[in-house]
């Protein structure tokens, strides 16, 4: 009888465990969300600059200028800023995993 104890407290806990992932993930998920929008409003902006909607600041120096009117600038850092947020929000996710006494695999087990 105690060892079904045991073994009820231990599946009720991997249950709670589990609804906790379920939970950050589904947080994380919607962090990644927001962070897309952002990234979307900042290409939308990088364009229009490119377009010559808005001045582009004088203090750029010449390289920077260049960089900016590469064609695939807007493309380049969306590309990057998309790698650096989904590599913290990972992160995060990883981390609240550990402090919830688990830890997360690349299979999510």
């Amino acid at each position: 009888m105690r060892a079904l104890r045991h073994i009820r407290f231990a599946v009720n806990d991997a249950c709670e465990g589990i609804r906790r992932l379920r939970q950050q993930l589904r947080d994380a998920e919607d962090t990644i969300r927001r962070q897309v929008r952002e990234i979307d409003m900042l290409i939308t902006s990088l364009r229009q600059l490119k377009q010559g909607h808005e001045p582009v600041s004088e203090t750029n120096s010449d390289a920077e200028d260049e960089a900016i009117n590469h064609p695939n600038y807007a493309d380049l850092v969306a590309s990057k800023h998309a790698g650096v947020y989904a590599s913290y929000s990972l992160a995060c996710l990883h981390s609240k995993s550990e402090d919830a006494g688990m830890t997360l695999t690349a299979s999510g087990r």
